[in-house]
């Protein structure tokens, strides 16, 4: 099994608009993937912050 691991910062936008699109080996596109992502709020200086995402 393939996998891949990213690690992607936007300053200024809410985890409730993100989400992935990704190709798999076959080309058969996957749309708004979720499994085994995770998103974490951050503040200012980039440190994580609790509650939900």
């Amino acid at each position: 099994m393939y996998g891949s691991k990213f690690d992607i910062r936007f300053p200024a936008l809410a985890c409730s608009i993100l989400s992935v699109d990704a190709m798999d080996i076959s080309g058969e596109l996957l749309c708004d993937v979720k499994h085994d992502i995770i998103k974490r709020r951050l503040d200012s200086n980039g440190n994580t912050l609790r509650g939900k995402t």
